[in-house]
């Protein structure tokens, strides 16, 4: 999901799903250990995390911020202030990135492939090769 402003007020977010083609630079948006990058990013709480498109997130790339933020938790019974990216950190290890380069840019600067020939073509290529021979 992408986290987009959705009112004119500008302490109100929700979350809403896009496709990937369609982020923007400085989209947020939320990914755990096993999702694919759709775009080049940076993790928000660590900077110095980036993940290219198209790489998996692993735990090694997270820096392992979860256990961070468990140390710093006191011990015993607790009540934590409301930061939404520390419930998304402590609930299926969900993080924040921000986009640094959209995507759509690569789809579109990348050069077209020649076209196939179709499968009959391709078929029928050896079976005529064959006949010219014979001829």
């Amino acid at each position: 999901p992408v986290y987009r402003q959705v009112s004119v007020d500008p302490a109100r977010f929700v979350w809403t799903r896009l496709p990937s083609l369609l982020l923007v630079e400085g989209d947020i948006i939320a990914m755990q250990v096993g999702d694919t990058a759709p775009a080049d990013c940076t993790m928000l709480q660590s900077p110095q995390v980036a993940i290219p498109i198209g790489e998996h997130v692993t735990l090694d790339s997270l820096n392992d911020t979860t256990s961070t933020l468990l140390s710093e938790l006191p011990d015993g019974r607790t009540t934590l202030p409301f930061v939404p990216e520390h419930l998304m950190l402590l609930c299926n290890n969900m993080h924040l990135f921000r986009v640094e380069k959209a995507p759509i840019e690569d789809f579109i600067s990348r050069p077209a492939s020649p076209p196939k020939p179709s499968i009959i073509l391709r078929n029928i290529a050896p079976l005529r090769a064959l006949l010219f021979a014979m001829v």
